[in-house]
């Protein structure tokens, strides 16, 4: 997938005739699945416009997102600060994707909003782009047990800890990413060694507790069991995701990893004396063996 970062409404960028999906896309959730899908099937090359940096309590990172976005077919990713745009007007924002980005079919959803101050809509979308010989495809929402798809819906589920069900929504699991850091070590002098990574601050907030996890390295997952918290019984004051991962012992510092989440185990608690957590952590693993084995994974445990 080839990016574009737009940085200036005067510049010329594209000149292949494309097929764009607009919207934030964040979480590339199975709603999102659909216009992607629409965009890759309409004979033109399939491309994505979306602003950069611009949701808050984001369920993907760029980085996370981009890779979605190239799974799902998409050629083309048109990106932009959102300041270069709020102030355009409806007609001008079809004008720039007409010209500047060769626009022949749009793809958005029944609730797309475009324009200075958002009074563009779906149907004044299809009426300025056929001006431009633009063709446009509004999708109707996509429903999941009676309510519609979104990314708040997700990102209040993980919230909730309902892990399983926000994974359904998703397409996939809910996952972190990034380097292995140091940690306290306190994982070790417990008989449970963890990797640790940084949860960043503008993430979609997660319930705090212990998670059935699946850890990738090098490519190859590992069954694991992870805490996401500040670990009550020692104080600490950042959120951290610590993950124990069952049968491997490798020093992993400076490591990428990706930790999935998969279940939602138990909450975090303050514990009275180290050996009482260390007696919940095995009771943990042990939980994670379980639902492992009983979900395709019991030949890596």
């Amino acid at each position: 997938m080839q990016k574009i970062v737009l940085r200036d409404l005067t510049q010329g960028v594209n000149l292949t005739p494309v097929a764009v999906a607009l919207g934030n896309f964040d979480g590339v959730h199975i709603g999102h699945a659909t216009l992607l899908a629409a965009a890759v099937k309409s004979g033109y090359t399939p491309a994505v416009f979306t602003f950069a940096g611009e949701v808050p309590h984001f369920l993907t990172s760029e980085e996370q997102k981009e890779k979605e976005l190239e799974k799902s077919g998409i050629a083309l990713l048109f990106s932009a600060p959102f300041s270069l745009f709020k102030a355009l007007s409806p007609e001008n924002f079809v004008g720039y994707l007409a010209v500047k980005l060769s626009v022949k079919h749009i793809v958005c959803g029944y609730n797309f909003r475009f324009g200075k101050n958002a009074l563009g809509t779906p149907q004044l979308l299809t009426d300025l782009a056929k001006a431009y010989g633009i063709t446009v495809e509004v999708l109707p929402k996509v429903t999941l047990g009676g309510t519609a798809v979104s990314s708040s819906r997700i990102r209040s589920l993980l919230a909730g800890g309902k892990t399983e069900e926000a994974n359904v929504l998703l397409g996939r699991p809910y996952t972190l990413e990034g380097k292995v850091e140091k940690g306290h070590s306190m994982g070790k002098k417990l008989t449970f060694p963890t990797v640790n990574l940084a949860v960043h601050p503008s993430s979609a907030p997660l319930k705090q507790g212990v998670y059935v996890s699946l850890t990738v390295i090098d490519r190859k997952p590992y069954p694991s069991v992870t805490n996401i918290g500040n670990n009550p019984t020692f104080r600490r004051k950042v959120v951290t995701c610590e993950t124990h991962i069952l049968d491997l012992s490798a020093d992993l510092y400076g490591k990428e990893v990706s930790v999935s989440l998969l279940s939602f185990l138990r909450e975090e608690r303050k514990f009275a004396t180290p050996e009482a957590l260390r007696e919940a952590i095995a009771l943990d693993v042990a939980n994670a063996v379980a639902f492992h084995r009983k979900n395709g994974e019991g030949d890596k445990t």
